[in-house]
């Protein structure tokens, strides 16, 4: 049992480097597209596709975030249930 949560450690802190990564690419995608946006477009369609390309970026970051409080609650259940087996012996 505690080798299991020695493993269920690991993985969890694999998968923050994970989120942590992918969070930081996502928002440097993000502020890129901020800067560039108005600076580039030169008509209201251009205008138009940098605010779609926003409104995805930003919808990536909520779905990245709430995949990361999914992960963290299952990995906390997963660990009290390893606490309370290991209690039990």
């Amino acid at each position: 049992m505690k080798e299991l949560l020695s493993c269920c450690n690991r993985e969890s802190q694999r998968r923050a480097n994970s989120w942590l990564n992918s969070l930081k690419l996502l928002l440097e995608e993000l502020e890129q597209a901020l800067k560039g946006s108005f600076e580039s477009a030169t008509d209201a369609e251009e205008l138009s596709e940098h605010l779609d390309n926003l409104e995805r970026l930003l919808d990536r970051l909520g779905s990245i975030e709430r995949e990361a409080e999914e992960e963290e609650y299952k990995l906390e259940i997963t660990v009290k249930l390893i606490e309370i087996n290991l209690k039990r012996k």
